[in-house]
Parts: structure tokens; C-alpha cells; sequence
């Protein structure tokens, strides 16, 4: 009974998430596309006598996690271990404090009102990027220029091919990273949301399915999430955001084992292959 609730209760947190607008929907003005959504990762139904670990939070922790509990499932084959889809940082600070999962992935930092009898072991920083389509005509993108994209003042590429910038929500861990480091391109990259102009992806999945799919179309997201999908190119680096794993007081127990093996050198060897610097 246990089992089931728990599951049903991660379910619906995810659910209310989503309709929080921190899903997985990518909004063109006159319709939306949904892209291909990824189940949550679980373990085969082995008895373990460790407590279900659900996991979730946001999407630019989930490759590098996602690959962390394969390999761990494939040493302890019964493990009970959740990997959910992107619910963004806020999503998951609100998904631990409800009490629907263990362990809430989280790229940026918290604020006062979220930290209060939470702890994050910040694990990793990995440099935030402007990523493209793979045919885009174009080698590389400094701010200047991407400014002007997101402002409507530059809508071609050299060869004439249209320009599809894929906008993200303000409150994207990557979008702020980049507004601390250059104040004037996160005051165009929040104007671009709110103009309309652009389509609009509310999680990283509907960033890089869109990227994936649109000719001439670039957007702000991480390095690691382009590397380990392996299919996107890098343009320009506008800086670096952190990534953490909450829980609710000191770790413990499976979540505990988790945060071990964010370090271990075999995840360092991956982390840092893909772009991702392994914190001490």
C-alpha cells in the first residue's frame, strides 16, 4: 500500500507541475507541439530493502543522473530507484516538500524562502551555451549578436535561411545564469518570452526536441545536456550554472548512496567528458 501511494503521489506532483507551466510543451504562437516525453526511469520490481528513491527536478541534472542510476541498477539489480521527467528546480523544491520524492534536482540557487530546512550537495557546475540546429549555417555566436536575434533586429542567417530562436520561460536556471553574466542580454532573452514572437519551450526535453527539429532554430541551454544528447552544436558559452541534489534534512539511506556516486570517478570520467566540472 505503501508503494502505491507514493507512486501515485510523485504522479500527481509531477501532473500539477506540469499545468504549473514547468512541463514539457513547446508553445508556437497559433498551436502547440508536444515532444516525445521520457517515462521515468525504474528499476526492475526485485524485493530491496531500501525505500523507494524517486528522484526529479530539474532537466539540466537529468542526462548526467539519469546515467549515474543505470549504472548503479546494474550493480544492485533490485534497486527501487525513480528517475522522473524534467519538473524544473521549483517544481522539485515543491515535490520534496510534499513529500513525493527523496531527492529534488535543482540548477540554481535557492532562494530564502525554499532553503528553510532543505539541504543541497551542489555536485557540479556546467557552462550554459547557445546550441543550434546541426545544419544551421553559422560556426559560432558571440552575445552581441545573439542580443540582436532575440530582438528581432537580425532574422537571417548569411545564406538568406531564416533565423528560429526557441525562447525559454524567465525563470529558467540557464536564462538566469546568462542575465547575471550579461545583464542586457537577459533583459532581450526575458523580452523575447514575453513579445510572442518566438515559440516557447517550457523544459529543456521541448528545448532540444525543438533545436533537434527546426531548420536555422538555436536557443540557450547547457553544455552537458548537448554533449550527452550528442546530435546539437555549441555556438557560444554565456556562462555557468550549478547543479544540486536536495532533500528534506541530512541525507540518508538510499539518498544518501546517490550523492556518493554523483562523485564517484566513474561518473567523474562522464561528467567531465560531456562538459561538466565535478565539485569537491
Amino acid at each position: 500500500m505503501r508503494r502505491w501511494r507514493t507512486a501515485e503521489f510523485v504522479a500527481v506532483a509531477v501532473f500539477l507541475a506540469v499545468c504549473a507551466g514547468q512541463g514539457i510543451v513547446l508553445a508556437w504562437p497559433g498551436g502547440t507541439v508536444e515532444p516525445s516525453a521520457p517515462a521515468a526511469h525504474e528499476a526492475a520490481a526485485s524485493p530491496s530493502p531500501d525505500v523507494p528513491l524517486d528522484i526529479a527536478g530539474s532537466g539540466s541534472n537529468l542526462p548526467l543522473v539519469e546515467r549515474v542510476v543505470a549504472a548503479w541498477r546494474a550493480e544492485e539489480p533490485g534497486l527501487r530507484a525513480r528517475v522522473h521527467p524534467s519538473i524544473g528546480s521549483g517544481g522539485a523544491i515543491r515535490a520534496l516538500r510534499d513529500g513525493a520524492i527523496e531527492v529534488g534536482l535543482v540548477s540554481r540557487p535557492l532562494r530564502p524562502e525554499e532553503a528553510d530546512g532543505l539541504e543541497v550537495d551542489w555536485y557540479a557546475e556546467v557552462p550554459v551555451v547557445v546550441a543550434c540546429h546541426p545544419a544551421a549555417p553559422v560556426e559560432s555566436l558571440d552575445a552581441a549578436r545573439l542580443q540582436s536575434i532575440v530582438e528581432g533586429r537580425e532574422q537571417r542567417w548569411p545564406d538568406g535561411s531564416p533565423i528560429v530562436f526557441v525562447a525559454r520561460e524567465p525563470s529558467d536556471s540557464s536564462l538566469l545564469a546568462a542575465a547575471a553574466r550579461d545583464p542586457a542580454l537577459g533583459d532581450a532573452l526575458r523580452a523575447a518570452f514575453a513579445s510572442g514572437r518566438f515559440p516557447t519551450a517550457y523544459s529543456d526535453a521541448a528545448l532540444l526536441d525543438a533545436l533537434e527539429r527546426i531548420p536555422g532554430s538555436l536557443g540557450v541551454t547547457d553544455l552537458g545536456q548537448v554533449r550527452l544528447r550528442g546530435t546539437l552544436r555549441v555556438l557560444a558559452e554565456l556562462g555557468t550554472k550549478p547543479l544540486g541534489a536536495a532533500t528534506r534534512g541530512t541525507p540518508r539511506g538510499a539518498a544518501a548512496r546517490l550523492l556518493e556516486r554523483l562523485r564517484h570517478r566513474e561518473t567523474r570520467v562522464v561528467a567531465e567528458a560531456a562538459g561538466y566540472r565535478v565539485l569537491p
